[in-house]
């Protein structure tokens, strides 16, 4: 039982993220302004995750060097496709996956793992 979506979509990332099982996993959260990346049950599933919020995109950017040595997940929240598109632009090569609401039908959020492994 969730006390609101987005505990729901947090308690599914915190789960998302124990299964990557990389402590060098690094997240770009894109939720803002509706939810961020320290939402309780995020920092609690996978305590050792470093990750940021970020406010919708202008445009194509890069939030990072290319080359820096670490696995990125970008995860974007409903309403966000634009910033999806716009950091698959950017950093291409990755693999997207979606995961759903305990429905399973809803999506709860897109995903986009860079590189792909």
């Amino acid at each position: 039982v969730y006390g609101n979506p987005d505990a729901e979509v947090a308690t599914l990332l915190g789960r998302d993220l124990q299964r990557q099982a990389d402590p060098n996993l690094y997240v770009y959260f894109f939720g803002a302004p509706n939810m961020y990346f320290d939402f309780g049950s995020i920092p609690y599933m996978a305590p050792d995750v470093r990750g940021t919020s970020l406010e919708p995109l202008t445009g194509p950017q890069e939030l990072f060097a290319p080359k820096t040595p670490r696995r990125t997940l970008f995860v974007f929240l409903e309403g966000r496709t634009q910033d999806e598109q716009y950091v698959v632009q950017t950093y291409a090569g990755g693999c997207s996956y979606e995961v759903h609401r305990n429905d399973g039908e809803r999506i709860a959020y897109y995903a986009y793992l860079w590189p792909c492994q």
